[in-house]
């Protein structure tokens, strides 16, 4: 996986302007049918895609905390939900919450998730390219295209759909 990692920036470097380009395209597509073809590429990509040998969303991009997802993970450390806000999370200005730190706390040297079970709800949907409102999110989706091998992958197969590149 690391020389898929590679070989993934090389090629981000190589290909991202149309990539970033084609998302933009992405944005006017019929909605249904570019979600539900997303959909698949999307299942497809991760029958081969192993995050755990990735983690850099974990290392870059801080999630929206719900306060379902304080709840739980408070829970499951043991701790009350305000000493869980104190230590872990900070606001931004539209009052939404996100881990302090990046890395991700809870990724241990193995780059595993210590609460995987407990995860925030934004780390088990991550990269969103399976979600209905995924075209429709065309600044977001740069971002993550720019982080994530598997969601740029994704992309570039939406656009490329003759080839059986995985």
């Amino acid at each position: 996986m690391e020389d898929w990692l590679t070989l993934w920036e090389k090629e981000k470097e190589a290909n991202i302007s149309s990539v970033l380009q084609n998302i933009d395209r992405l944005s006017i597509d019929n909605a249904e049918e570019s979600s539900s073809k997303l959909r698949k590429i999307h299942d497809d990509v991760f029958q081969h895609f192993d995050c755990i040998h990735c983690a850099k969303c974990c290392k870059e991009a801080p999630p929206l905390i719900t306060r379902e997802d304080i709840n739980r993970i408070s829970k499951r450390l043991n701790i009350s939900r305000k000493a869980f806000i104190n230590k872990f999370l900070l606001e931004d200005i539209n009052g939404e919450n996100s881990f302090k730190q990046v890395p991700c706390v809870f990724l241990d040297k193995d780059q595993k998730c210590t609460i995987y079970e407990d995860r925030p709800l934004a780390c088990r949907r991550y990269p969103h390219t399976d979600e209905r409102d995924f075209p429709k999110r065309t600044k977001l989706n740069k971002k993550i295209v720019l982080q994530c091998p598997a969601a740029y992958k994704i992309i570039d197969l939406y656009f490329k759909p003759d080839t059986n590149d995985l």
